[in-house]
């Protein structure tokens, strides 16, 4: 997979040698079956390897928002609609989808006279003050435009931004290839461990994988700057961790 950046790590999960030809806790050993006949469990070797694959962000969340006050509820609720609906057709003629806009929080609360030691004026003082807030995630398709939509966001009456989330919309190929990374440093290290031994991988006897999908975030120095709202991409990786255990055969 082009352009991922991988890191492997490699270390053996157990290996126990007693004697030549003698494997312990490993495999070799003698057991018996169900019907009580011997048969020799084969001899093993077990080795773990972690593979990481990075890659650009392509997908943006934010939350934008517009919080109202006034000593009215109908004035301040009347404003943040005004706000909100500018906000949202700003977002919309910037070709934000209707789809990738979504209301996550709307409140209204009573801000009390005896709250304020500080009254803006003497009406708050008086009557208290009505805060309303509105709140929508914003999702962004176009990883090199997050800037220009925070700044048309907030030129059309957001005055509550946060909640940035870079992320890779479909991560999948990156596990994928990072599984296929790690099992295949798995074997290379079992095959030279084998052949330090004077023996050879036969069949796969078991795997256990541990996955990481919640890429962890690897800054890099460049900087995308778009009117005036720098925004640092950054780099997502995700890692696979396996464990495998093989047979080990005679060398023919």
């Amino acid at each position: 997979m082009s352009g991922y950046r991988v890191l492997m790590l490699v270390g053996i999960v157990g290996l126990l040698i007693l004697g030549p030809g003698a494997v312990f806790a490993a495999g070799g050993r003698e057991t018996a079956d169900s019907s009580g006949a011997e048969r020799r469990e084969p001899a093993r070797v077990t080795v773990g390897a972690e593979a990481r694959v990075s890659s650009v962000p392509d997908i943006a969340r934010l939350t934008v928002g517009v919080r109202s006050a006034d000593t009215s509820l109908e004035r301040a609720t009347a404003a943040n609609n005004a706000r909100v609906a500018a906000l949202i057709a700003a977002l919309t003629d910037l070709g934000i989808a209707d789809q990738d806009l979504q209301t996550i929080g709307y409140s209204v609360y009573l801000r009390e006279p005896s709250q304020n030691r500080f009254p803006e004026n003497a009406n708050e003082e008086e009557h208290g003050e009505y805060r309303v807030s509105n709140s929508v995630r914003v999702t962004i398709r176009e990883i090199d435009r997050v800037g220009e939509a925070i700044s048309t966001a907030t030129r059309a009456g957001a005055n509550q931004v946060g909640g940035i989330r870079l992320e890779i919309e479909d991560p999948a190929p990156l596990t994928a290839e990072a599984r296929r990374k790690a099992m295949l440093s798995a074997r290379v290290k079992a095959e030279q461990l084998a052949a330090s031994e004077g023996l050879r991988l036969g069949r796969v006897l078991n795997i256990a994988e541990h996955d990481r999908h919640t890429g962890q975030p690897v800054l890099r120095t460049a900087e995308m700057a778009v009117d005036s709202v720098p925004v640092i991409p950054g780099e997502l990786s995700y890692s696979v961790q396996v464990s495998v255990g093989y047979e080990l055969l005679p060398l023919d």
